[in-house]
């Protein structure tokens, strides 16, 4: 009996991070006798602390069950016999509300899940398996307790968890960092974001992604995307509409404010890309677009300062540099 119970409690764990504990640790699969053969199911819960959020990383991992397409992307019926569900979207410490948390995606075969960023204080990983013996070595992973403050980039918009509104006045120099919620783990499905970029009159907004990995669809993007408008929100003109993986993607508002909206698709598909991580700047110096429209110019929304020339029926006309007849401004390239 003795050796039972030390079994039975080996099987669901919870972490949790305390102001003179550890923040960071590693944790296995349980060791587990099923010698009725029935089936088990342990929760590993990782609780973090006020003004943290939980970060989870597999090292290995190795369940029966082969995921569809060759990797694991967890479609339900693939998992029978052992997975494991993993919750990021926990709100509650209480085991009983986790039927009431998003459900993050079931896991099973040698691929492992992606890195995970808690959108609140909580994940909870749930092992399933009928097997006989169960073994530490079918999966480990490390957790650690992390700051959360740099995903408050902003003003919270009431109503949702990742909505802000950015003002200059929020950054001494006029600048800070935009990142997806759950960066860089994977980011949930079925969510909303929108970050309101609002300037002074004479500034404009440079956004400048650095790491931008969402799921491809195809070149219109109708699974997830970002969209970024030219103005204070989705009543603007749109600058585009991106997804898949961009590399060099800078854009500037024609004025003094920019609304990017992060939209993910509900699906039973497990979601495994990490979303972006960006920098933007408000800033009275980038170029001002008068002598453009004094030219009859048509600016390219989403840049500094390129520009269509139309003949309008004339056969000849001028072509400015930005701020002519003053000294160009320096590190400026327009097209």
């Amino acid at each position: 009996m003795k050796n039972e119970l030390s079994l039975t409690n080996q099987c669901d764990q919870t972490f949790v991070s305390r102001i003179s504990g550890p923040q960071n640790g590693t944790f296995t699969a349980p060791l587990l006798h099923n010698h009725k053969n029935h089936s088990r199911q342990c929760l590993y819960t990782f609780l973090a602390g006020p003004g943290q959020r939980v970060e989870v990383l597999f090292t290995s991992f190795n369940l029966r069950g082969s995921p569809p397409d060759g990797s694991a992307v967890g479609e339900l019926p693939a998992c029978v016999h052992e997975y494991m569900d993993i919750y990021s979207e926990v709100q509650s410490s209480d085991p009983a509300e986790l039927i009431n948390s998003p459900f993050g995606g079931r896991y099973c075969g040698t691929i492992p899940p992606r890195r995970r960023i808690s959108m609140y204080r909580a994940i909870a990983i749930s092992f399933f398996t009928n097997k006989n013996v169960s073994t530490p070595d079918l999966f480990e992973g490390t957790y650690r307790f992390i700051n959360a403050s740099e995903y408050e980039i902003g003003i919270p918009i009431a109503g949702s968890p990742c909505s802000y509104t950015i003002t200059p006045s929020m950054s001494i120099n006029k600048t800070g960092a935009l990142i997806s919620p759950t960066y860089p783990g994977a980011y949930p499905k079925d969510m909303s974001c929108t970050y309101q970029f609002l300037g002074e009159s004479n500034q404009r907004v440079r956004l400048e992604f650095r790491d931008f990995d969402l799921f491809f669809g195809g070149p219109h993007c109708p699974f997830d995307y970002v969209k970024v408008y030219d103005g204070p929100d989705n009543s603007s003109a749109l600058i585009g509409t991106y997804c898949g993986q961009q590399r060099n993607l800078v854009l500037y508002s024609s004025e003094s404010s920019l609304f990017v909206h992060f939209y993910t698709l509900p699906r039973t598909a497990n979601t495994q890309n990490r979303g972006f991580k960006g920098i933007y700047e408000f800033s009275e110096s980038f170029v001002k677009l008068d002598f453009i429209r004094e030219n009859d110019g048509i600016h390219i929304r989403g840049s500094e300062c390129d520009q269509k020339i139309l003949s309008r029926k004339e056969s000849t006309g001028f072509v400015l540099s930005p701020n002519y007849p003053y000294p160009y401004i320096p590190k400026t390239v327009c097209r």
